[in-house]
C-alpha cells in the first residue's frame, strides 16, 4: 500500500470523503490528478511539432544520407568515393544528434549520446579511418537511411489522422451547413 493509499484509508475511516484525502504533499488527491493530466496537456503543443516535423525531416535525411551513400559506393573504385561514404557518415551523425535534440525539446528524457571516436593526436587520415570503423556512425546511417522514414512515415500519418478528426470534430457545426 503506497502512502496515498494509507492516507485516504485514513481520512474516509474518520468519516472524510475522497475528495477530502490528502497526499503525503498536504494537496488533494483530485489536485493532483489534474495537476498530471493538465502537465499532459501541457505538453501537447511541443509533442505535436515533434510530430509534425518528423516526416519532412526524415525525408530531408532519406534522400541526403543515401545520395552521399550510393555515390560514395559507386565510387569506391576510385578514392574519391571514400571521402563521399565518410561525409555520408558525417552527414547522419548531424541527422540522428538533430534527432536526439528534438526529442529533448519535445519533453522525452535525455537519451545518452554515444563516444564519438577522439581527433586528438590523430593525423587527417586515423581520423577519417576512425570515423569510418566507428560502428555509432553507421548506426546513425541505418537509422536515417531505413529506421526513420519508416516510422516517421507512420506516426506522421496518425499524427494528421488524429489532428483532422479533432478539428472536424471541433469545427463541424462550422462546415455541415
Amino acid at each position: 500500500m503506497t502512502s496515498t493509499d494509507a492516507t485516504s484509508t485514513d481520512a474516509t475511516s474518520t468519516g472524510a470523503t475522497s475528495t477530502d484525502a490528502t497526499n503525503t504533499e498536504g494537496t488533494t488527491t483530485d489536485a493532483t490528478t489534474r495537476g498530471v493530466y493538465g502537465g499532459l496537456w501541457r505538453m501537447v503543443a511541443r509533442e505535436l511539432g515533434y510530430l509534425l516535423l518528423t516526416l519532412p525531416i526524415a525525408i530531408a535525411a532519406l534522400a541526403t544520407t543515401s545520395a552521399l551513400f550510393s555515390a560514395g559506393l559507386g565510387m569506391i573504385a576510385i578514392i574519391v568515393g571514400f571521402f563521399v561514404i565518410l561525409l555520408a557518415l558525417i552527414v547522419a551523425r548531424g541527422f540522428g544528434t538533430l534527432e536526439l535534440v528534438r526529442l529533448e525539446a519535445a519533453g522525452r528524457p535525455p537519451i545518452r549520446r554515444p563516444n564519438w571516436p577522439g581527433r586528438e593526436g590523430l593525423g587527417l587520415w586515423r581520423s577519417m579511418i576512425a570515423v569510418v570503423a566507428s560502428g555509432h556512425y553507421w548506426l546513425y546511417l541505418l537509422f536515417s537511411m531505413v529506421v526513420s522514414i519508416v516510422l516517421s512515415t507512420l506516426t506522421w500519418s496518425i499524427t494528421i489522422f488524429w489532428v483532422s478528426m479533432v478539428l472536424g470534430g471541433l469545427t463541424y457545426w462550422f462546415w455541415q451547413i
